[in-house]
C-alpha cells in the first residue's frame, strides 16, 4: 500500500491522523489527496527519514483544525453541545479564538469527517 504525508488532521478507517504518515489504500486516500489533506511520498529511504522526523506529534503552533482533531476527549475540553472548549483551542494553537472561528473550524471538521465516512462507506 502507498504511504502518504499528512498535511491536515483526516480521518481514515475510523481513527484520527494528525501529523506524520499514514499507509492506506488508494480509494481511502483519494478526496483526501484531492483535499490537500494527504500528499503522496516516493518511496526509498526518503519514507522511512520522514517517516522518523514526523512520527511525533507536536502541540505547539496547531492549526485550528489540527487543534481540534488533537484535542482530548475529556469533558472539560468539549462543550455541552459537543463543540470544543475555545480555551482548549487556544491552548493548542497558542492564538485567541472567537466563537465564530471556533464554530466554523468545527462545522468543517464535522463536514469532512462525514464526508469520508460516506465515501468508505460507498466504497465498501
Amino acid at each position: 500500500m502507498p504511504i502518504y504525508k499528512i498535511n491536515s488532521p483526516c480521518m481514515i478507517a475510523g481513527t484520527i491522523h494528525k501529523s506524520g504518515t499514514v499507509e492506506c489504500d488508494e480509494s481511502s486516500a483519494s478526496a483526501l489527496l484531492s483535499s490537500g489533506s494527504l500528499s503522496p511520498l516516493n518511496d526509498g529511504s526518503e519514507v522511512n527519514a520522514e517517516v522518523k522526523q514526523t512520527s511525533q506529534p507536536s502541540f505547539e503552533g496547531l492549526s485550528l483544525n489540527e487543534a481540534i482533531a488533537a484535542l482530548p476527549g475529556d469533558d472539560k475540553n468539549w462543550t455541552a453541545s459537543g463543540a470544543p472548549q475555545i480555551k482548549a483551542l487556544e491552548a493548542l494553537t497558542g492564538t485567541n479564538i472567537s466563537a465564530a472561528e471556533r464554530d466554523e473550524a468545527w462545522d468543517a471538521y464535522q463536514n469532512a469527517a462525514l464526508l469520508e465516512a460516506n465515501e468508505k462507506g460507498a466504497a465498501e
